[in-house]
């Protein structure tokens, strides 16, 4: 305890020392007219450092509360403003394939849904939807669930409706039995446009419950899963890559070079190079398991499954 308080009061002491050269050499400056005055004394709010001309707080909320920039391209000015609920019936919900070249996106996503999401808008870790998804995927394996899996399927859809504020419509969804189409890219065709990313999908599951076979059962319970916990994406890409579902669209352009699959997509994240550089013994152990444990062993790459990621 007496260390700790003569440290602080030499710390104290070598501080006033610090300031008196300081201000002296300052007033010796001002003597000899390269000085004006002494220099104001800026006040630091307390939520920055103070180290950087421009705080980092305001840096990075000037980063992302930036007017969305709309390009100069005649096809897409249609798009620009227009809400996610001002398409015709025919246009619909437009979604944004994944995996495109991230050198079109900033105009090809113009030509896409906006969420319908505001700044005020809670984020949500966990829904009681998802809960009754989980519990129909419980007994779907044959666990006392408290209810059968069409059941708590249906239960699911149904919380996931009222969760979204939407009163009407979900007993003409459950008895929905059309089947998934293929993807039209909503620019196919227009002037300009040299690509193409529209592209069909492997499944025949519907939203009415089916029953009977299993993989089937858990595609559908997942897929409605997957839609109920939008926008958790982490949430979302979990339950891919644990059940292998729903059946998405393999990427249209694979930036990995050849690592990871266009089917699968990536599977984890990468150790940072911090880790190898502050703990390369560690991480080369924990990446001997993860390859021992894995069936791609591709190592510390974004292809490599995790224990769990038994699809």
């Amino acid at each position: 305890m007496w260390i700790l308080i003569i440290s602080l009061v030499l710390l104290g002491i070598i501080a006033l020392i610090a300031g008196y050269i300081r201000n002296k050499r300052l007033q010796q400056k001002i003597e000899k007219g390269e000085l004006d005055r002494m220099p104001e004394v800026k006040e630091v709010d307390v939520e920055c450092c103070g180290q950087h001309e421009v705080c980092e707080r305001d840096s990075l909320l000037a980063a992302v509360s930036k007017k969305i920039e709309y390009y100069d391209d005649e096809e897409l000015d249609q798009f620009i403003g227009r809400p996610g609920n001002a398409y015709t019936e025919e246009e619909s919900y437009v979604g944004l394939r994944r995996g495109i070249l991230q050198g079109q996106y900033n105009s090809w996503s113009q030509g896409s849904s906006c969420m319908k999401v505001a700044a005020s808008d809670n984020i949500v870790v966990f829904r009681a939807s998802e809960v009754a998804f989980l519990r129909a995927e419980g007994a779907l394996r044959g666990w006392n669930m408290g209810g059968s899996p069409k059941d708590l399927y249906e239960a699911g859809i149904r919380l996931s409706f009222e969760e979204n504020n939407i009163s009407s419509g979900v007993e003409s969804y459950l008895a929905n039995t059309g089947k998934v189409e293929g993807y039209k890219d909503p620019l196919k065709g227009q002037s300009g446009q040299t690509y193409d990313y529209s592209g069909s999908i492997n499944t025949a599951v519907t939203v009415a419950w089916a029953g009977g076979d299993f993989e089937k059962s858990l595609e559908q319970i997942i897929t409605q899963k997957w839609i109920a916990n939008f926008p958790n994406g982490m949430e979302s890409w979990t339950e891919y890559r644990r059940t292998g579902y729903p059946k998405l669209m393999p990427m249209a352009a694979n930036a990995s070079g050849g690592i990871v699959n266009d089917a699968e997509g990536a599977r984890r994240m990468p150790y940072p190079t911090d880790e190898y550089r502050e703990n390369r013994e560690s991480v080369e152990a924990a990446v001997a398991t993860l390859t021992q444990e894995s069936k791609t062993k591709r190592g510390d790459t974004m292809a490599t499954h995790v224990w769990w990621d038994c699809k």
